[in-house]
């Protein structure tokens, strides 16, 4: 990446290199795991269902959360895991929280259960994403 610097004396123009940091890890949307140790967390937790929660990509002003793999009790609704994300993430009370599976809104009824039934992906996680939104004024 270049930046250049105008100096007032005259039509002279420096060149300075900026050098950054490349990311070597993957980026936290393609987090993948073994199918078989998602098989043996639910042999070892036999009521939870495994869940990786990640920030919309295309949500600028929502922060991150601290911890994304979660084990959620199958009969946690939507609504439970909606109140958990807010307690991680520290919101205001005018930002309205969003999650989105596969690109679907689930019902906040749902339970976790009906959720992986329904969504559960290859690797037998369930992805879920989440936006935050100014909506109550």
């Amino acid at each position: 990446m270049y930046l250049y610097s105008f100096r007032n004396e005259g039509i002279r123009i420096e060149k300075k290199i900026v050098r950054t940091k490349e990311k070597t890890m993957a980026p936290k949307d393609e987090f993948k795991m073994n199918p078989e140790n998602v098989e043996r967390l639910r042999l070892k937790h036999p009521g939870s269902i495994p869940v990786y929660i990640t920030k919309a990509p295309n949500s600028k002003n929502t922060p991150e959360i601290k911890k994304n793999k979660f084990l959620i009790p199958a009969d946690y609704t939507v609504a439970n895991v909606m109140y958990i994300i807010r307690k991680y993430l520290d919101m205001r009370s005018d930002q309205g929280l969003f999650l989105f599976i596969h690109h679907h809104v689930p019902a906040a009824s749902m339970t976790m259960k009906e959720v992986e039934s329904v969504y559960k992906s290859q690797d037998g996680l369930i992805r879920i994403t989440y936006a935050l939104e100014n909506t109550f004024g």
